[in-house]
């Protein structure tokens, strides 16, 4: 697992939030081959467009990775909780979670 971590290609030169790797050693001693499985970026302030367009990039740079995904973080207006007010149920909605808790 990388942060912060610069790569490049033909369409993008970019630091994704997020990448993994796979690292195995033949049987030549230390030579190690690495293989990029995983980028992960978050969307804060990006538009959905342009993060599209970063990981169509991606996907066209690095045929091989196995998965390419984004994280959307949306904030919504800070409401102080009163009292027997569950805020669980707000972010259980399925347009903010794909993840439910079942009581």
């Amino acid at each position: 697992m990388l942060s912060n971590t610069q790569i490049f290609g033909d369409m993008i030169d970019a630091t994704p939030d997020l990448l993994m790797c796979m690292e195995y050693t033949p049987t030549i001693p230390h030579l190690v081959t690495s293989h990029l499985c995983f980028i992960l970026e978050c969307t804060f302030t990006q538009s959905d467009k342009d993060v599209m367009q970063k990981l169509h990039a991606y996907v066209v740079d690095f045929p091989d990775v196995v998965a390419v995904s984004k994280i959307v973080i949306k904030e919504t207006p800070y409401a102080a909780p009163t009292n027997h007010s569950s805020i669980a149920q707000e972010y259980q909605d399925p347009s903010i979670c794909l993840i439910t808790v079942k009581d």
